[in-house]
């Protein structure tokens, strides 16, 4: 009978180790900063390079091909 009550006793632990490790992952993998949003590209005008919208002049041109105009 203490055998049986051992393996019972054994398995309740395991379980409730198992338990706490998912409850642990789980907090893990929603706690933390939220991504970042995607930022939209384009390609520049002059050399092609493909930079976020904001950096680009009115034109569509990266800085360097702004500063170099032919």
């Amino acid at each position: 009978m203490s055998l049986l009550i051992r393996v019972f006793f054994l398995a309740a632990v395991g379980w409730l180790l198992y338990r706490a490790y998912i409850r642990w992952q789980t907090g893990n993998s929603r706690s933390g900063t939220p991504p970042e949003p995607l930022q939209t590209v384009a390609r520049c005008a002059g050399c092609g390079a493909y930079l976020p919208v904001q950096t680009l002049s009115p034109i569509g041109r990266c800085g360097a091909c702004e500063q170099n105009k032919p």
